[in-house]
């Protein structure tokens, strides 16, 4: 009986992995770098709920915007999380690179559903 317990909490777990930050990490990158990018989620049945745009860019400055469509807290959050990732020089918003894009996500989709006292400690913010 323990042992099916055991195998029952190890798939939902699993399940939550994947719905929550795996499927969506595929998904943004899919979206973001793939042709029609906007038209395939909406196939699906979604659309983007933020983006961050960097543009300008010169040796002594930069313009960074951050789009939210998606009022939702963690959509800022997980935005943000772009933004640290791009201040840490993590070539992670470039399609050129799309296993490090990729990485990026689930990274951005993970912190996304951690509470705020863990976010603000993680990202020393």
């Amino acid at each position: 009986m323990k042992k099916i317990i055991k195998i029952f909490i190890w798939i939902i777990i699993i399940t939550l992995l994947l719905a929550l930050i795996f499927i969506p990490s595929y998904l943004s990158v899919r979206a973001s770098c793939g042709e029609n990018g906007e038209e395939f989620l909406e196939n699906l049945g979604l659309m983007i709920g933020g983006q961050v745009i960097i543009e300008n860019i010169t040796e002594t400055s930069e313009d960074i915007q951050i789009i939210i469509i998606n009022d939702k807290p963690r959509v800022l959050r997980h935005e943000i999380v772009h933004v640290i990732q791009y201040n840490r020089g993590f070539p992670s918003l470039s399609c050129s690179h799309p296993v490090q894009k990729y990485l990026s996500e689930i990274e951005a989709y993970s912190m996304q559903w951690f509470p705020d006292k863990i976010f603000y400690w993680m990202y020393r913010i």
